[in-house]
């Protein structure tokens, strides 16, 4: 038996040695800290984007946020006044007496009142139940200081580094020029690097290559309105009401 192993033993170790000489291939720094080919995973594309700026963006912005902290972080005021606007639109447009949601909601508690029901139906019944409450659900506080913190950020971004064109995001309004801006700077100054010619063609191609189209503007009264100075930033009102009063100072 250990005439057998030993071969095998020796090769596992010859192997192991092999790679334990063969040096990472470094791509990069970011902060002082070396960033090796290995830690990628997608080839190209968005995917291969995503995984550049975990890598070299993220811990510089994590580290300017906290360097940023009395201006980044959302106030009391901000948040309430958010609140009171996302749960005010939420509620309103749940009014509606036929809301989809409100009516297959009646419509559960409806069947879950009928005799005769499996376990299985029953549970089905129940769950689509909670699912659907949890939409009805209005957004809260931790939704609109999530909102509040990202435009602070992006609203700080525009007017320390240049304005520029905006971008409409799932997340909000992005200072889209703004951005590609700060991490030129950012990369001037060395806070990172890479040194890989396509791969920081790559990190950079969601502001020199990518097709925004509609989705990014320049209109300095969109910008104004929209981004700078936000409606759900405003004193909440009602959204009718709003509405016609932002009309009438058109």
């Amino acid at each position: 038996m250990t005439g057998i192993l030993w071969p095998s033993l020796l090769l596992f170790c010859a192997a192991l040695a092999l790679a334990e000489e063969t040096p990472r291939e470094q791509i990069g720094a970011v902060l002082g800290q070396p960033v090796y080919r290995d830690q990628l995973s997608a080839k190209e594309g968005g995917a291969l984007s995503n995984e550049l700026h975990n890598l070299f963006s993220h811990p510089v912005m994590q580290q300017y946020r906290a360097a940023h902290r009395n201006v980044l972080q959302p106030t009391e005021r901000e948040v309430s006044t958010a609140t009171a606007h996302f749960d005010g639109w939420h509620n309103e447009r749940l009014k509606a007496q036929d809301h989809p949601l409100t009516d297959r909601r009646a419509e559960i508690e409806q069947a879950l009142a009928q005799p005769g029901l499996t376990a299985e139906e029953k549970q089905r019944l129940e769950d689509e139940r909670q699912a659907i409450d949890l939409q009805l659900k209005p957004p809260g506080r931790r939704f609109a200081g999530w909102m509040v913190a990202n435009w602070k950020l992006q609203r700080h971004l525009y007017q320390e580094y240049g304005g520029g064109r905006v971008l409409w995001q799932q997340a909000g309004l992005e200072a889209f020029d703004a951005m590609h801006a700060w991490l030129k700077q950012r990369e001037k100054r060395g806070d990172f690097s890479i040194s890989d010619p396509l791969l920081r063609a790559q990190f950079y191609a969601y502001w020199t290559e990518v097709n925004h189209g509609p989705s990014l503007s320049d209109d300095p009264r969109f910008i104004e309105q929209e981004f700078l100075n936000p409606y759900w930033l405003r004193p909440f009102i009602g959204d009718s009401l709003q509405k016609n009063l932002e009309a009438d100072q058109r």
